[in-house]
């Protein structure tokens, strides 16, 4: 140590070398440098001080210390100090430390006044220092450089006191979270040459000053939150600056067109700034641009050709996100080139000149269906080509096919992504020796792959999804030795999986969801070690899951069956594991927490039994678990859940688990899922749930909870998306419902008047099902948070106390898809501003009070599929306008009205009419025959309608109806009301025969036509309504017997036929004898189920006509008629012939000539055969 006293340097720099994860050279006791009163410079680079507490008062002994080096040496605190003795000291680096704070005599207080005023260089980049700017920093009036970047969390706002630092050359702030805007007075650093303010929070626009600093050479703002006007005073100065990086900011620039930047810049990155719509042409005189970067700036209008030539060290250029069109003429001398998501339309042959282009991407273009141009196959040097959706389509031209199968040896990715493309698989070797990523996604493959493509042994990652792909050549070898990640998936491969994908042992992402893929997953498949992520839902997999299946998989929507495996705990490495919407069964094994690794657990729609295991507390990584839809029960308690931090999403509704907590606990994690529907969490409402603020959907339905809903619910987390605690005992009012999409409080017992929707974000509000009570007037006329442009679209305030009239005020609502203010007590008349619904699918106004006419305004409503009006005191002619108008219509429900006269001829326009309800009213005449047009339901089993027009309106929000069948009311919605197919005309007037044409639609499943007038026989073809569920001809006049072919209606469970004027046997058949006497009482008929036999009834004098006999009957007299007709005829003729002299010459003198014209044309076509001969 004598020999170092008189040293002024030593360095012990180790250049970060580690071994085994440790420092080579450690020091816990730097007490040893106190001695060296002579020592200048100090570094220390790498060396562990982190035992070392007492570093800093040591140091302090060193009066003639100028440079002092101590990064990277794991400090995570620097020692407080009375007084500093560092007069000298310039340049101090504490860069790549652990510290998190700056005590006070780094800072200079005031009230320790240490001379430290001679720093000029301080770095404290890569540390975690937090908390706000310091402002004693201000006194180091010597300072020439300044960097605090990449703290992450130092924050506060930049001091306006820049007049201290007016010799700072350096500043580097980037990589923090400071805010506020750049002080306007930054103009008063004249010295400065580096500006880096990147990635914090600095918002506002460039102050002014900013064109102040003529020596910058360098400023950064990048992903900053700045926007505003910045001029071209604030440029026209730096006539010094090379790089500006400011990209990710609202910046717009305004210059004058005529304005030319004095500036060279090798860097320019104005991205996501507004340039245009004019190209920037105060950027023609560049020569020295390296990389320029215009993404996403509004650009339009074609590419000036002065760009093309501005600067031979041209490597980068970035225009793509922006709206330029017209042809790409000339790429020259430019590397690297993105015009992807523009509007270019065409390429230009002159492309061939650009053999030094390495990088091309015209992706998200349209190039209008013409095919790839051949000349691409040209570019020698191309190492990344991406095509993706640009509308290319045809065969891949041969030339390409050279590209990226012969001649490119230097291509690394190629992809031709969402295209319309066929491709030509070519035979022979392929030399692509250096590809490594290869994307055909959604073309026109076909066919299998080819042998060649397996053997591209540097291939990283293949996507041929969404082709028509149906072989992988199962026993074929492989050589894809470096595949990280495969995806074959939505193709048709049909065999089992292929035994070369099970040796890819180095695969982490491996997609062969919906295919056809058969057979079962062998137990090779433990060779996947590395896999991350593995997806076989939806192909035809069967039998047992292995037990070697350790790593992340997804075998959703397979057949897989049996139980999960204890063996599970064995793979630690385990991310995901997918095993929905199979028919596992069992437990869930208790060892499952073994799984440490374990991030994604799906195992909803199985067979799942007992309860969750307790080891589940210990997956602390777990972000995701699905339990949905399976047969647990049991009780589930807060050690379970108080450990799994992380989770973002849990889904477990359709279980019947019960949740037990302490009444004071809050769950530490912060979910934005959670969804445990159909738990027991009552009877108070969840209070661990009072601190989640990142939340957005919460589904809390039948889960036992009563009481009022607390008020912190409504303020949770900004980003509140969807609520549902339906099906609850909740009670009380609630005044305002704000800042949640959708909401669905049905079902519950809410009482009060309705509430105030404040916010515009409410766009699904179901309060059905409660006691809400008043008026409408409120919640609709008076704002209530309406927005016009992004209203509530559905609206659910059914089954409740609402009384009053319903206000004239829909124009408040222009969003409204769905309506439904059925079962309340409301009156009056539906108001004309109605009409401005011109968006609505569905109103549902039943059993209110509501009278007068159909208003004329809902012609306007032309989208409308429902409507439903039951229960009401309506009346009126049906308007003419309504099947026109409203074309769409499936489900028309207008019984228990007072509507009359006819049906209306345009009720025939309904060609998509399911559902057809005018029961209880008082039309009159006859069934319209047009009724065969109801086209929808002329077929059997007719599925052509699309499933989410009829069964979900928005956002799954089911519709609903309530139909007359069977004698009874029955709600449907969803699937089932898409099933649904009748008509009811029951209770009214109608008059006349049944019309065939009402027979011909062979989809119904109801139809009722009892309580009218008709008369007539039931048609005879009534047997091919297979469909039929329920028939209702009762209390009518029809006469005649009833026709045998009733007998095939083999799907029929409601039959009534009583009360008519029918006669003769009733069909014996198997399906006949399952209905009651009642069903034909009131008639003239005979046979079972009744007691009256039809061979007593004629002894009786009663006559039994059957149908066989009426037809006999008929087919007689046909034929008497027909027997008449002929002799009548013939002798009519041979009569005049007799009598009358002239008429029997003349009809000789035609005969001969007949038969002489015949005769002559014999004989010329013999002669003209002869000839041929």
């Amino acid at each position: 140590m004598e020999d170092l006293e008189e040293s002024s340097h030593l360095s012990l720099e180790i250049c970060q070398i580690y071994m085994g994860g440790l420092y080579v050279l450690q020091d816990d006791n730097l007490q040893w440098l106190a001695g060296l009163f002579n020592l200048e410079h100090l570094d220390m680079t790498s060396v562990n001080l982190r035992g070392a507490n007492n570093w800093a008062q040591v140091i302090n002994t060193i009066p003639s210390l100028v440079e002092e080096h101590l990064s990277y040496c794991q400090l995570d605190r620097i020692s407080p100090l009375m007084e500093t003795n560092l007069s000298s000291l310039t340049v101090l680096d504490l860069s790549h430390n652990g510290i998190s704070f700056l005590p006070r005599w780094y800072l200079v207080l005031v009230r320790y006044p240490w001379n430290l005023t001679s720093l000029q260089f301080s770095h404290l980049p890569q540390n975690i220092l937090n908390g706000s700017l310091p402002l004693t920093i201000l006194d180091l009036s010597t300072l020439v450089l300044l960097d605090l970047s990449k703290n992450e969390i130092l924050s506060g706002q930049l001091t306006d006191n820049l007049g201290y630092f007016q010799n700072v050359e350096q500043r580097n702030l980037g990589s923090n979270s400071i805010s506020g805007p750049i002080p306007s007075n930054i103009g008063v650093l004249s010295f400065l040459e580096t500006m880096l303010l990147g990635d914090n929070q600095i918002n506002g626009t460039l102050p002014p000053s900013l064109g102040k600093l003529f020596r910058v050479k360098e400023l950064d703002i990048s992903r900053n939150m700045m926007e505003g006007i910045v001029t071209q005073s604030q440029f026209e100065n730096l006539t010094n600056i090379r790089y500006l990086k400011a990209p990710g900011n609202s910046l717009t620039l305004e210059v004058d067109p005529s304005w030319v930047s004095l500036a060279q810049f090798l860097y320019l990155d104005l991205s996501y700034w507004k340039l245009g719509p004019q190209f920037p042409n105060w950027l023609r005189l560049q020569k020295e641009i390296n990389f320029l970067d215009l993404s996403s700036t509004g650009i339009s209008g074609a590419i000036p050709p002065w760009l093309w030539n501005m600067s031979t060290a041209f490597d980068y250029l970035d225009l793509s996100h922006n709206q330029l069109s017209g042809g790409i003429s000339n790429i020259c001398c430019i590397n690297k080139v993105h015009l992807s998501s523009n509007q270019f339309s065409r390429l230009n042959p002159s492309l061939l000149n650009l053999k030094q282009l390495r990088f091309l991407d015209l992706s998200l273009n349209d190039f209008e269906g013409v095919p790839i141009p051949s000349f691409i196959g040209s570019l020698k040097s191309l190492e990344y080509l991406n095509l993706s959706y640009t509308g290319f389509s045809g065969i891949i031209p041969p030339q390409l096919g050279n590209l990226w199968i012969f001649s490119l040896g230097t291509l690394v990715s190629l992809d031709l992504g969402q295209n319309n493309c066929q491709v030509p698989w070519p035979e022979g070797p392929w030399n692509l020796t250096s590809l490594q990523v290869l994307n055909l996604n959604q073309n026109q493959l076909g066919g299998s792959l080819p042998r060649e493509l397996l053997y591209l042994n540097k291939l990283v990652s293949l996507d041929l999804s969404k082709n028509e792909i149906n072989d992988l050549m199962p026993t074929a070898s492989s050589n894809l030795t470096n595949l990280l990640h495969l995806d074959i998936s939505d193709n048709q491969l049909n065999s089992s999986i292929p035994n070369w994908l099970y040796k890819s042992k180095h695969i982490k992402l491996l997609n062969l969801a919906r295919n056809w893929l058969q057979g079962v997953i062998l137990e090779d498949i433990a060779n996947l070690s590395s896999i991350v992520e593995l997806d076989l839902t939806a192909n035809q997999l069967t039998g047992t899951i292995p037990k070697q299946i350790g790593n992340p998989c997804d075998h959703e929507n397979n057949q897989l069956s049996g139980q999960l495996t204890d063996n599970l705990g064995q793979f630690q490495n385990l991310e995901q594991l997918n095993l929905g919407s199979n028919s596992i069964s069992g437990p869930i094994p208790s060892n499952i927490g073994l799984l440490s690794s374990l991030e994604t657990l799906l195992l909803g729609d199985n067979k799942l039994n007992g309860t969750l295991p307790a080891s589940l507390g210990k997956f602390s990584k777990l972000k995701e678990l699905d339990i949905s839809r399976n047969m647990m029960e049991g009780i589930v308690t807060q050690s379970q859940l108080e450990n799994l931090t992380n989770i973002r999403s849990m889904k477990a509704p359709g279980n019947s688990l019960t949740l037990e907590v302490d009444s004071r606990w809050v769950s530490p994690a912060q979910f934005q899922h959670l969804d445990l529907s159909s738990w027991k969490l009552g009877p108070q409402f969840p209070n661990w749930l009072r601190l989640q603020k990142k939340i957005y959907h919460l589904d809390l339905s039948f889960t036992g909870i009563s009481g009022a809903i607390p008020s912190w619910l409504w303020n949770l987390s900004a980003e509140f998306d969807y609520l549902d605690l339906s099906h609850n005992q909740l009670s009380g009012s609630i005044s305002d419902i704000c800042c949640i999409n959708e909401v669905h409080l049905s079902s519950n017992q809410f009482s009060g008047q309705l509430p105030h929707t404040t916010a515009h974000r409410v766009f699904t509000l179901d309060l059905s099902n409660n006691s809400f009570s008043g008026g409408l007037s409120h919640f609709l006329c008076r704002g209530a948070g309406v927005n016009k442009e992004r209203g509530i679209q559905v609206l659910d305030l059914g089954e409740n106390l609402l009384s009053g009239a319903i206000p004239d005020c829909w124009m408040n609502l222009p969003m409204l898809v769905f309506i439904s203010l059925s079962n309340n007590n409301l009156s009056g008349s539906i108001p004309m501003s109605i009409g401005y619904l011109t968006s609505l699918l569905s109103l549902h106004l039943r059993n209110n009070s509501l009278s007068g006419d159909i208003p004329s305004s809902l012609e306007n409503c032309t989208e409308l599929i429902t409507i439903d009006v039951a229960g009401n005191k309506l009346g009126g002619k049906l308007p003419t306008w309504l099947g026109p108008s409203l074309s769409k219509l499936r489900i028309l429900i207008l019984r228990s009205n007072k509507f009359h006269g006819e049906l209306a001829p345009g009720l025939c326009h309904l060609s998509s009419l399911r559902v057809l309800d005018v029961s209880n009213n008082d039309f009159v005449g006859v069934i319209p025959s047009c009724f065969n047009n109801f086209t929808s339901m002329a077929t059997e089993g007719n599925v052509s309608l699309r499933y989410n027009e009829i069964t979900y309106y928005y956002d799954g929000y089911p519709e609903r109806a309530q139909l007359a069948t069977k004698r009874n009311e029955y709600d449907y919605h969803g699937t089932v009301l898409y099933l649904i197919c009748s008509i009811d005309l029951a209770s009214n007037n109608f008059s006349g025969k049944i019309p065939d044409e009402l027979i011909n639609l062979l989809g119904l499943i109801s139809l009722n036509l009892s309580g009218n007038q008709l008369n007539g026989m039931i048609p005879r073809n009534i047997g091919q309504m297979g469909q039929l569920e329920s028939l209702d001809l009762s209390r009518n006049h029809l006469s005649g017997s009833i026709p045998s072919s009733i007998s095939k209606l083999s799907s029929l469970g409601f039959l009534n036929l009583s009360n008519n004027n029918l006669s003769g046997e009733i069909p014996s058949s198997t399906q006949m004898q399952t209905f009651g006497a009642s069903s034909f009482a009131g008639n003239q008929l005979c046979g079972r189920p009744l007691t009256v036999n039809c061979s007593s009834s004629s002894t009786d004098g009663v006559t039994a006509i059957t149908e066989e006999s009426a037809e006999a009957v008929a087919d007689y007299w046909l034929y008497v008629f027909i027997g008449l007709g002929f002799v009548v005829g013939f002798w009519g003729v041979c009569f005049t012939l007799i009598l009358k002299r002239s008429w029997r010459y003349a009809y000789f003198q035609f005969v001969d000539e007949a038969w002489d014209w015949l005769q002559l044309q014999a004989c010329h076509l013999s002669a003209k055969f002869m000839l041929k001969g």
